[in-house]
């Protein structure tokens, strides 16, 4: 059932080509120099822009109701359901990786904090230790001196 909705969504996909190639080139031609500068020219595009889009929508619309028509109003409430259906089934499953993957992360920054404390308390105790060896060493330099 959904493979033949887009077969028609494609056909009327295809159809519509032709239709947008010209309004490309309605807006390519209104963006050029010689229609009008600033403001007005900006206006003109938009127009364009919304005029393009909103044969685009008209067209879509059209193929939705060619979709309704050929697969009845049944066909489509049961399309919806299903994908419906498959959407909360995604979104389940994505919501429950995003589960998995903070609580993973959230271990990972209590290790790396922990060995980030580690690291300081290293660090400190070393530096006491050149600290006293710089003393002792003093006290060694100034023993011979004398």
């Amino acid at each position: 059932m959904i493979e033949s909705s887009c077969w028609v969504l494609s056909i009327t996909m295809a159809s519509e080509a032709a239709p947008m190639d010209t309004a490309t080139r309605e807006r390519q031609t209104l963006m050029t120099p010689t229609t009008g500068s600033g403001l007005k020219q900006r206006i003109r595009e938009l127009e364009a822009l919304i005029e393009n889009d909103l044969r685009k929508a008209q067209r879509e619309l059209e193929g939705l109701r060619m979709v309704k028509g050929m697969h009845g109003d049944t066909n489509v409430a049961e399309m919806l359901e299903k994908l419906k259906e498959e959407v909360l089934e995604h979104f389940d499953n994505s919501k429950g990786e995003l589960k998995k993957f903070f609580v993973a992360q959230r271990n990972e920054n209590l290790k790396l904090h922990e060995q980030l404390k580690t690291l300081r308390n290293e660090n400190a105790t070393l530096q006491q230790s050149i600290l006293a060896l710089q003393r002792r060493l003093q006290g060694i330099e100034e023993d011979i001196g004398q």
